[in-house]
């Protein structure tokens, strides 16, 4: 007698984020810079629009991508001009993840709007770990094709909090 066991899937979440936006403030980042934060996506998924939430009154632009664990720009918003609030901008063409590692990214064209966002000490004292880079170079036109194209990735001491929209999901 063979015996079978069938695991099934795990199921697919509301929404793709890395971390708790619930536990975050608003606060600026640095003019002309990609935040990228690590994600893991357990079960496929369909990503069809991007978030971010700006405080305060806004005069910039964001870009949200997803990029693979190889550091390949797979989807993004495009420039994007922010707004009071929850920012949800649709993606050009649905993107399809299958499990794996990927990054939620963010690129900012100033240093004064308010983003919603994590921060930390790297100095040892860390207000909380959590996985998350900037682009070591700056750029003035968003997200770029890849991250060797932002001259590499270093540690980032904020991460801003970027969801991925799911279909199906929470809306």
């Amino acid at each position: 007698m063979s015996s079978h066991i069938h695991v099934a899937p795990p199921p697919v979440p509301w929404v793709l984020v890395a971390g708790d936006p619930a536990a975050g403030s608003g606060g600026a980042l640095a003019t002309n810079t990609s935040y990228l934060a690590g994600v893991t996506v357990e079960a496929p998924m369909t990503i069809t629009a991007l978030s971010c939430v700006a405080t305060g009154t806004p005069t910039g632009h964001v870009d949200l991508g997803i990029y693979d664990a190889n550091g390949n720009l797979l989807g993004h918003t495009g420039v994007q001009a922010l707004a009071a609030g929850v920012n949800r901008f649709t993606l050009s063409a649905a993107l399809s993840l299958a499990p794996g590692r990927y990054y939620l990214a963010l690129w900012i064209d100033n240093g004064t709007d308010a983003i919603l966002k994590a921060s930390r000490n790297l100095n040892g004292s860390s207000q909380g770990f959590f996985p998350a880079w900037i682009g070591v170079s700056t750029n003035s036109g968003g997200l770029l094709a890849t991250t060797a194209d932002m001259g590499g990735l270093t540690a980032a001491a904020s991460k801003p909090y970027v969801l991925g929209i799911i279909a199906g999901g929470w809306s």
